[in-house]
């Protein structure tokens, strides 16, 4: 693995090579290798969930790349300074595209040297203001996931919508997201309530639901603040049997199923079955359940595979990563769009006692035009 804190030095070499000459280099060094370089936190706080990432990517690598491809890995050690510098050393290591980082604010820190020399970078995050010249999101998008939900709650019935959400800058997205909703007359939105983060007692909140009449109730929060909030509701005699409850993508973890309380409730994902058999084969193989995120990184792996096995010049082209007809992969069916942002073909799901349970599914490609599979792309 080669890691951006690293120094070559031979007994000959006694300053640095100027940066053309490590370019030159490095290109003559890759005569024949497509290099694809991935950018992750490596070590600090979010080591962890980086090397779930690294693990996906490298799976990928493994299940769709061919002889030429060459994978560069390094540590951005989950701050910008450390993005920025292990994104000079890819692309001095003749990197065509960098795949990451994770953060925003360490993608702010790559995003103007990569432009600089021509590199293009998929990001790993939902922050669409990053976006743009030659910088794409490859997170989930909360407009896509609100705009879904709120339609698909709207054509069954479900067109009274409350939304319980924290103060925090996504909670606000969403907020601004769901009242552009109701202006366009999908849903009429009867109330929002706001609470800070770490708060247990939701009895005003409860109250401020109770009082809007809603038929259903938008909590988007997961894992364990999802059970709490929940039980907080159902403890001040907020009537859940009668309110359906509805959520995005931070519902869609292993455990979602496990709470009583939110079975029967609805929320935007992927399509199920792809990542159920991607999983199966991570746990197979690290012995460990993968991350959510864990499917971005295979897929931009995998996004980068397919064009380097069909393009063998420049095949990091802007015209074909944004080709229209998209791709295929764990995470269903994606395209990347000329502003940088991605558009994905998204289900909603409902939890129920077996297992999640596809209530209105994915599209299945673009402009008339679909693939099953990375595979099938070859």
């Amino acid at each position: 693995m080669e890691d951006s804190d690293q120094t070559t030095k031979t007994a000959v070499q006694k300053a640095p090579l100027a940066k053309s000459t490590l370019r030159e280099q490095a290109f003559r060094e890759s005569v024949g290798k497509i290099r694809v370089a991935i950018l992750l936190p490596l070590s600090g706080s979010q080591a962890k969930l980086g090397q779930g990432l690294l693990n996906a990517a490298q799976m990928s690598v493994f299940e769709n790349a061919d002889d030429n491809f060459e994978l560069l890995i390094y540590d951005t050690k989950g701050n910008g300074p450390s993005a920025l510098k292990a994104a000079q050393t890819a692309i001095d290591k003749g990197a065509q595209i960098i795949l990451g980082p994770l953060f925003s604010q360490e993608v702010k820190h790559v995003a103007p040297h990569a432009v600089k020399y021509g590199v293009p970078v998929i990001s790993f995050s939902n922050d669409q203001q990053i976006a743009g010249h030659s910088i794409f999101t490859m997170g989930f998008s909360p407009s896509e996931q609100i705009q879904r939900l709120m339609e698909t709650a709207n054509s069954r019935g479900l067109n009274r919508v409350a939304a319980l959400i924290p103060t925090t800058p996504y909670g606000k997205i969403l907020q601004s997201l769901l009242e552009k909703q109701a202006a366009e007359k999908a849903v009429t939105l009867t109330t929002v309530a706001v609470y800070k983060p770490g708060i247990t007692d939701f009895s005003a909140q409860a109250s401020q639901i109770k009082a809007s009449h809603p038929q259903a109730l938008l909590i988007p929060e997961g894992g364990r603040q999802l059970q709490l909030i929940v039980s907080s509701l159902l403890y001040h005699d907020l009537n859940l049997h009668q309110t359906k409850l509805l959520g995005t993508g931070q519902w869609d973890t292993p455990e979602i199923a496990d709470n009583e309380n939110i079975l029967g409730g609805w929320f935007v994902g992927s399509p199920p079955e792809n990542r159920q058999r991607f999983e199966q084969s991570y746990q197979a193989m690290y012995k460990e359940k993968p991350s959510r995120l864990a499917t971005l990184a295979y897929d931009a792996v995998s996004l980068a595979a397919v064009l380097a096995r069909n393009t063998k010049t420049s095949p990091f082209q802007i015209s074909l990563l944004t080709q229209p007809r998209g791709f295929a992969g764990i995470d269903g069916v994606f395209r990347l769009l000329p502003d940088g942002t991605v558009e994905r073909k998204l289900a909603v799901l409902e939890v129920t006692e077996n297992g999640l349970l596809t209530i209105s599914p994915a599209g299945t490609g673009f402009e008339n035009l679909s693939y099953d599979s990375f595979q099938e792309q070859r």
